[in-house]
């Protein structure tokens, strides 16, 4: 019962389903009273900076098992994630941030995407062209690209290259 009007309380309505996805995610019952209490901070934090976000991203969040374990430092980072994607690519929405946020890889190594973001959209900028948000929130919510992100921007060259040599202009 506390759970449930918790999170009424700062999410609005919460569909059954909803419920049942956080209640059957490990991490999240594992740490439930922590999650509880920080919910409010979280919720607060979440719309000061995606003003867009909806009870069911925020579910979404609390259902991935990484997000979770390191809710504290995604709290503290996201003001210079939210403000570093938007510097680099314009405006983020919050379904992108929520996207990012939910792949275990890109929340394991958080601190480095955000120390990396203006390098690796530098380079994809270079070779690629204009680069678009999605595409970067598609490439930066792959677990084998934020794996070997280092390696990707040093092959990124040769790959377009011999991309182009054999499919001749790429996008």
């Amino acid at each position: 019962p506390a759970l449930v009007a918790t999170l009424r309380l700062h999410l609005g309505d919460i569909a059954p389903d909803d419920l049942v996805r956080l209640l059957s995610t490990d991490s999240f019952v594992a740490k439930v009273d922590t999650m509880v209490f920080k919910l409010p901070d979280l919720v607060a934090t979440l719309r000061h900076h995606l003003d867009d976000i909806t009870p069911g991203d925020v579910v979404r969040l609390l259902s991935t098992g990484s997000f979770v374990a390191h809710v504290d430092t995604m709290m503290l980072t996201l003001p210079d994630l939210v403000a570093t994607l938007r510097h680099h690519l314009g405006d983020i929405q919050s379904g992108d941030l929520v996207r990012l946020l939910s792949t275990d890889s890109f929340v394991a190594k958080i601190d480095t995407m955000v120390f990396k973001l203006p390098d690796l959209v530098a380079a994809l900028r270079d070779h690629l062209g204009d680069i678009t948000p999605d595409d970067l929130v598609r490439l930066l919510s792959t677990d084998s690209f934020v794996a070997k992100v280092d390696t990707m921007m040093l092959k990124l060259p040769n790959l377009v290259a011999t991309l182009q040599h054999h499919l001749g202009e790429i996008t």
